[in-house]
């Protein structure tokens, strides 16, 4: 049996408990945060009822000139602006993908490829575009398109007496 110097042995446990102090205070301070920590909070129809929002921003496709697309809720009732005809349908959220189905619209002829981006977004917001809501920003996200749109301040209708007729 090999001898060792008396200094080495405690030298070594001294190391063992300086790394077992060291690793023990690496992490959560709190350990049972991580724990505790609520699930990050999903969408919801509520979230988007009553709101309409403009697009600011469009990647992987490009809007025809002077166009945004404008996406308003009412309960499970979903409506389209993309330029030409008045589209609309019913909506739902599952798991943060917005699922727009029974799609349809008016059928006024567009020119300059109008007819074509309101066949696009209907596309697209049928395809089930993963959704995030952060504040006012609406983010619509599937393959490589990502539609940024912004929340619009709507007027309420406006009040007064109904025989009265008003004037634009």
């Amino acid at each position: 049996m090999a001898r060792r110097p008396i200094g080495v042995k405690t030298t070594l446990l001294a190391a063992a408990a300086l790394l077992a102090l060291t690793l023990s205070s690496c992490g959560d301070e709190d350990p049972t945060t991580m724990a505790d920590d609520a699930p990050a909070a999903t969408l919801s129809l509520a979230d988007l009822d009553g709101r309409v929002f403009a697009s600011v921003r469009v990647d992987g496709h490009e809007l025809v000139d002077d166009t945004r697309i404008r996406l308003g809720f009412k309960g499970e009732e979903l409506s389209a602006d993309a330029g030409c005809n008045h589209l609309f349908g019913t909506v739902a959220v599952d798991d943060d993908t917005l699922i727009a189905s029974d799609m349809g619209g008016t059928e006024m002829g567009c020119p300059d490829g109008r007819n074509e981006q309101d066949a696009w977004v209907t596309e697209f917001l049928g395809s089930g575009p993963a959704a995030v809501l952060d504040g006012d920003t609406l983010t619509l996200t599937q393959g490589d398109v990502v539609i940024e749109m912004v929340e619009q301040d709507v007027p309420d209708a406006p009040t007064g007496d109904p025989d009265q007729p008003t004037s634009n």
